[in-house]
């Protein structure tokens, strides 16, 4: 479980690209069964979120929208080097 004000160091892979990325804010967490858009105090594994992420440099991209294959990106943990998340640009 990752708590709301937790900072989260890691590293944001997009393509071939990967560049240390903090997780800045966690804007929402989505109730599936609802789609309401919900606080989010803490998020567990499954949870879908919406999230503003700070990147050390630029890079390229594509919105996923027009092309899933440039705008998909991970997140990698730096300490264990496992990933936390899977999401979309926009």
């Amino acid at each position: 479980m990752l708590h709301y004000r937790q900072v989260i160091n890691t590293l944001y892979k997009i393509n071939s690209t990967t560049i240390k990325a903090i997780v800045k804010e966690i804007t929402y967490k989505l109730d599936v069964n609802t789609l309401e858009k919900i606080e989010a105090n803490n998020i567990q594994l499954n949870d879908i979120v919406r999230v503003k992420i700070k990147v050390a440099h630029p890079f390229v991209f594509d919105p996923y929208k027009k092309l899933n294959i440039g705008g998909g990106f991970v997140l990698i943990d730096e300490t264990s080097c496992l990933t936390v998340a899977a999401g979309m640009v926009q």
